[in-house]
């Protein structure tokens, strides 16, 4: 992901989910550049879908866990 350019990283994601690539890594990367933005209910519903898909995916649990954690 761009760091500097969270907003183009999600539209981008989401072109690719859109397009029918149900992949975790992208629901994880997606929710990280939500969670960037300050947007982490989109960001919870985007971990919780990579884990969903992969429940063994530490980076969305590591991510969901921070979210609830208080900032």
């Amino acid at each position: 992901m761009r760091r500097r350019e969270p907003g183009r990283a999600i539209e981008d994601f989401t072109e690719a989910i859109r397009l029918g690539a149900d992949d975790a890594d992208l629901f994880t990367s997606r929710g990280a550049a939500m969670q960037m933005l300050g947007r982490r209910a989109e960001a919870r519903a985007d971990y919780e879908r990579a884990l969903v898909l992969d429940p063994g995916n530490e980076a969305a649990r590591g991510n969901l866990l921070s979210l609830r954690s208080p900032h």
